[in-house]
């Protein structure tokens, strides 16, 4: 099993991957096994299965298309035809990085509002 730390915490890089090939094999018959080869396939015309042994290989064969123009974030929205992105924002935000995105960006990105930061109470105690 791998930990939660890894896979939502400060574990970067390779050892990510590295810790994701680990449990990938034991999801056959489970739509992630199939998921994460589509994916490789489909973006990174990746045809190997992920595993332990063939991490390396993916992880760098990956890496070097990610640090091409063609694999830039912007790219890569374009190539999966989205055609919205809803960002989550804190009412109290000013949006300026949207308004950027509107005059730079085909893509449309929309703000939600999140209220997190509004509801949010403090319970004092008095004991």
């Amino acid at each position: 099993m791998v930990s939660v730390k890894i896979l939502h915490g400060k574990c970067y890089g390779y050892r990510k991957i590295q810790k994701m090939a680990e449990t990938v094999p034991a999801t056959i018959g489970n739509p992630l096994y199939h998921w994460t080869h589509l994916e490789l396939l489909r973006y990174f015309d990746i045809t190997e299965l992920l595993s332990p042994s063939t991490a390396t290989g993916i992880y760098e064969k990956a890496s070097a298309l990610l640090r091409t123009h063609e694999f830039s974030t912007r790219s890569i929205i374009r190539k999966m035809n989205v055609e919205i992105i809803c960002t989550t924002d804190d009412p109290a935000d000013n949006l300026e990085h949207h308004l950027k995105l509107k005059d730079s960006f085909e893509i449309k990105v929309l703000p939600t509002f999140r209220p997190d930061n509004v509801i949010k109470l403090k319970i004092r105690r008095n004991l």
